[in-house]
């Protein structure tokens, strides 16, 4: 009985996303840095391969400082076409830094951000991703992501600690 109600739970789910209400994923951490160290962290863009174990390569379109409108490629690796490209559409130091997709999947919009807060011993990080699907297409590329829901959030988590750990590393390092 209980595997049956759980079944029924994802297929409530699904139809809540092919719906087109948003896909939210929401993660905090308290980082040991001040908000300015996290921040640079989090918009040092050109350098989250180095530190982001997930990312292998980020391309700056055109290479160039960050600012709102910048546009870049992300690669994680998998082949030689698997990475997504984005813009970045807020900058607000050393509080938020927000971007968003840029068309990869029509009819699925993507927005990311990261929101840095004083905290006791540093500061707290917040990382929200939301997807809303605007089309079929873009709806059915959201049920199919809810599939793996549980790995990408996982994959998330893992990018976030590795956001912590270099913006600690860099106030251990002044």
């Amino acid at each position: 009985m209980g595997h049956r109600k759980s079944a029924q739970s994802k297929h409530v789910e699904a139809c809540t996303i092919m719906q087109g209400y948003p896909m939210r994923v929401e993660l905090i951490i308290d980082v040991a840095a001040p908000p300015g160290s996290v921040y640079a962290t989090v918009t040092d863009i050109a350098n989250w391969p180095r530190f982001v174990r997930k990312i292998k390569g980020v391309q700056l379109l055109p290479d160039s400082p960050i600012a709102v409108g910048t546009k870049f490629r992300i690669s994680r690796g998998w082949t030689a076409a698997s990475g997504a490209n984005f813009a970045v559409s807020a900058l607000d130091p050393p509080h938020r830094f927000e971007f968003t997709d840029i068309g990869d999947i029509e009819g699925l919009r993507c927005f990311y951000r990261y929101d840095i807060v004083p905290a006791p011993g540093g500061s707290r990080l917040t990382f929200v991703a939301e997807s809303t699907g605007t089309t079929f297409r873009g709806k059915f590329a959201m049920a199919v992501a809810s599939v793996f829901e549980g790995a990408e959030s996982k994959a998330l988590q893992a990018e976030l600690s590795d956001m912590k750990a270099e913006a600690e590393r860099r106030t251990r390092n002044r």
